[in-house]
């Protein structure tokens, strides 16, 4: 079987896998979205956002250095393909992490990442009556969207959104 994967991966223009790659909104599970993707870029081109780019093998990923998700489904709506699945639901399930590299956890006051976000999945760890100086942003993942909102501004490029084992 991990032939097959591996073939498959190969086959697809994905000589190491991309397991990290964040689809478009709704996209399909991974195997599943690259057997149906052409390939033909119309995801890419009707972006409003700039946010969906041809990625590995020419299949459209999400890069979050150019902004954020706002979630209007055009790039499901443009699919001839049958790539993406209906727009009910969240659109996609995405992890996000904070690294070392966050200048919080540094100890320098930046709370970029939480004015950024709108569903206030981003919080900073408060002691007492004053806002703790150093640590990391506290993610209360229930409320995160994956709209990538935090990931562009962060100045130390510390915010990393990847999809969730077992999503696109």
């Amino acid at each position: 079987m991990a032939t097959d994967v591996s073939r498959t991966s190969l086959l697809r223009g994905n000589l190491f896998g991309n397991k990290d790659a964040v689809r478009p909104p709704w996209a399909l599970p991974e195997l599943s979205f690259t057997d149906l993707c052409e390939r033909c870029d119309d995801c890419v081109d009707v972006c409003p956002e700039g946010i969906i780019e041809t990625g590995a093998g020419g299949f459209p990923l999400v890069t979050f250095a150019f902004g954020e998700c706002t979630f209007c489904g055009e790039c499901a709506d443009v699919c001839r393909s049958g790539a993406f699945g209906p727009r009910e639901g969240a659109p996609w399930q995405v992890s996000i992490t904070v690294t070392a590299d966050c200048m919080s956890a540094q100890g320098v006051t930046c709370r970029v990442c939480e004015g950024k976000c709108a569903s206030n999945a981003i919080s900073f760890p408060v002691t007492g009556a004053q806002f703790s100086a150093a640590g990391k942003p506290a993610i209360t993942i229930a409320d995160c969207n994956g709209c990538g909102a935090c990931v562009a501004p962060c100045p130390s490029e510390a915010i990393d959104l990847k999809p969730q084992p077992g999503s696109n």
